[in-house]
């Protein structure tokens, strides 16, 4: 389940950025989760747990 709530967190990521919340750098620790989500997702269906 978590797989598919993963990538929202880049989108409050960036809004956090864009609101001046936090530094823009946060962004990239964003897209390192994504492509994390999206290799856990993959590997999950490859093996076909989900």
């Amino acid at each position: 389940m978590t797989v598919y709530a993963r990538p929202t967190l880049v989108l409050f990521f960036a809004a956090f950025a864009v609101l001046g919340f936090v530094s823009p750098i946060i962004i990239l620790f964003g897209i390192m989760d994504l492509l994390g989500a999206i290799w856990t997702g993959l590997t999950l269906r490859t093996n076909k747990i989900v």
